[in-house]
C-alpha cells in the first residue's frame, strides 16, 4: 500500500522493510501487479464474510478497516478504491479506524478479558488511560479520557490524534543469548547461521528509537494531564520483549506514574490480533452528532495570551470560557485582544458542571481560531439543522481599539462530523484534510487587521 498511496519521503524514511521495492515506485505495471493481488485478497475476504451472513441471515451495510495511525488521507483513499472494485458496497460504506482507536474499544466493549479498560480504570481511579501498542511492524499511541468511573453511563474519549511509528522488531533480543538458525545451502548441506546478541540488541534498539521516543513524550503528557494519576496500558507482540518492559516502566516511573500494566502478560495472548473486532465495536456503538451534543457535550473557548509577539510564553490557559451546552443558553464571550493571543475553540464531552468554565484536562482541540487582530472580540457558537444535517454557527463582530467605527460582524458554518473511532466531534468531512480546514479561519481572521 505504502507505493500505491505514494506515500511521502518521511513515512518512507520510516519503513525500512519497503526500502527493497523503492525501484518499482514509478514502474506502473508493477503497481498495477500490486493492486490486482489486492483487490484479488479483498475478494476472498468478502467471499468468507457473505457465506457466514448467508448462514445467519444477516446483511453487510458498513465495512469498518483498521489501518495505522500515520496513514495520511491518501492511503485512505487508495485503499477505499481498491476496496470498492472487489466489495459490492458504496465507498461512504466505508469507515476507516486507526488501530489505537480499534485496541481502545475492544478493551472498553469486550469484558471477558482481565485487560478490560473499565476494570483496570476503575481499579485505580484513572480517568485517563495511556494506551501503548508495539507491534512488530507498526507502533500506535492514544491517550483515552474516561467518565463516570464505575457507573452505569461510563464511556471514553480520545483527547487528542493517534500517534503511530513505523518500527521493524520482529527480531527481538533474549537476554545474553545469541540467535542462531540453520539454512539449506545450494549444495543440499545445512548450515549454521549465528547472529550476535549484541547486535540484535542494538539493531532492536535502532528499530524501536522512534517508536519509543512517542511512548516517551506520551508518557510524559499523560502524567501531565493526569496530576501524575494517569494508568500506562501495554499491548503489542513486541510488549513482551524484557527490554522494552523494563524501559517503559523506567519512564513511568521517572513521571510519578505507577507501574504500567503489560497486556500480553495477563493471560490473554494475541489480544492485539484482535484489532479487527475493535474495529467493528467502534462503528457500532458509535454516537451521531445529534446524541453527541445531547448527552451534554460543552463548548469554550480557550487562549494563549501574549504581550509582545516575541513573548516567550507558549502555555495555553488550563481553563476556557463557556460558550454552550445543550440544555444552557448559549454564552457570549467578549475579549480584548492584543494582536499576538491565540485562540481556540475546546470540547468537553462529558461537560456536567455550572456553565461557567470548561477545564483543559477534561477536553479535546475542536478547531484552532489563530492568532487574531488587536481590538475587541465578541464570539457566539450555536448548532442550527439544515435538511437534516447539523452544523456549528460561529458568530463574531470585531472593533479595532480607539476606534469609533461600526463593528465588523460575520456568521460562520461549520459542517460537522463524528470520528468514529476517537469518539469526538470534528469540523468538516471524514475525507477532507483536517490541516486545510484549520488553516482557513486564521487566515480569514488576519485578514481583518
Amino acid at each position: 500500500m505504502y507505493l500505491l498511496a505514494k506515500a511521502s519521503d518521511q513515512l518512507l524514511t520510516q519503513y525500512d522493510v519497503i526500502t527493497p521495492l523503492m525501484q518499482y515506485r514509478y514502474d506502473e505495471e508493477f503497481r498495477h501487479k500490486i493492486e490486482l493481488a489486492i483487490v484479488a485478497l479483498l475478494k476472498d475476504i468478502w467471499d468468507g464474510a457473505e457465506k457466514i451472513c448467508q448462514i445467519k441471515k444477516w446483511q453487510i451495510t458498513t465495512v469498518s478497516l483498521s489501518i495505522p495511525s500515520q496513514w495520511t488521507l491518501e492511503f485512505e483513499e487508495k485503499y477505499r478504491d481498491l476496496a470498492v472494485q472487489a466489495w459490492d458496497i458504496a465507498p461512504s460504506s466505508i469507515i476507516f479506524v486507526t488501530e489505537a482507536e480499534a485496541l481502545a474499544h475492544c478493551a472498553w466493549y469486550d469484558r471477558t478479558d482481565d485487560c478490560d479498560l473499565r476494570n483496570q480504570a476503575g481499579n485505580t481511579n484513572a480517568e485517563i488511560i495511556l494506551l501503548l501498542d508495539f507491534g512488530g511492524h507498526n507502533s500506535n499511541s492514544c491517550i483515552l479520557k474516561i467518565s463516570e468511573l464505575g457507573g452505569n453511563n461510563a464511556s471514553f474519549f480520545l483527547m487528542d490524534r493517534p500517534e503511530g511509528k513505523f518500527n521493524s522488531s520482529k527480531l527481538q533480543p533474549d537476554g545474553a543469548r545469541d540467535f542462531n538458525w540453520y539454512i539449506l545451502g545450494r549444495d543440499g548441506q545445512h548450515k549454521r547461521v549465528m547472529v550476535p546478541a549484541a547486535l540484535v540488541l542494538k539493531t532492536f534498539e535502532q528499530a524501536l528509537r522512534l517508536p519509543m521516543k512517542t511512548a516517551e513524550d506520551r508518557i510524559v503528557t499523560a502524567a501531565e494531564l493526569s496530576d501524575c494519576q494517569a494508568r500506562v496500558l501495554v499491548a503489542g507482540g513486541t510488549s513482551k520483549s524484557r527490554y522494552l518492559q523494563q524501559k517503559i516502566k523506567e519512564c513511568c516511573a521517572a513521571n510519578g506514574l505507577r507501574e504500567p500494566l503489560f497486556l500480553e502478560t495477563l493471560g490473554t495472548p494475541g489480544f492485539t490480533a484482535r484489532i479487527s473486532e475493535g474495529a467493528a465495536y467502534a462503528v457500532a456503538h458509535a454516537p451521531s452528532v445529534d446524541e453527541f451534543l445531547s448527552r451534554g457535550a460543552g463548548f469554550g473557548i480557550q487562549m494563549l495570551q501574549r504581550r509582545s509577539a516575541d513573548a516567550s510564553g507558549t502555555i495555553w490557559d488550563n481553563e476556557a470560557l463557556f460558550m454552550y451546552t445543550n440544555g444552557h443558553p448559549s454564552a457570549t464571550v467578549q475579549l480584548e485582544l492584543t494582536g499576538h493571543d491565540e485562540l481556540k475553540l475546546l470540547c468537553d464531552p462529558f461537560f456536567n458542571r455550572d456553565p461557567s468554565r470548561l477545564y483543559y484536562n477534561d477536553c479535546y482541540d475542536l478547531l484552532y481560531l489563530g492568532r487574531l487582530p488587536k481590538g475587541r472580540w465578541t464570539f457566539g457558537l450555536f448548532f442550527e439543522q439544515s435538511e437534516g444535517e447539523t452544523s456549528l454557527l460561529l458568530k463574531f463582530a470585531y472593533r479595532k481599539l480607539r476606534s469609533n467605527g461600526h463593528n465588523t460582524r460575520c456568521d460562520i458554518t461549520i459542517s460537522l462530523y463524528m470520528r468514529l473511532g476517537a469518539r469526538t466531534l470534528h469540523p468538516g468531512f471524514p475525507d477532507q484534510d483536517q490541516d486545510k480546514i484549520t488553516g482557513q479561519l486564521p487566515q480569514m481572521f488576519r485578514s481583518l487587521a
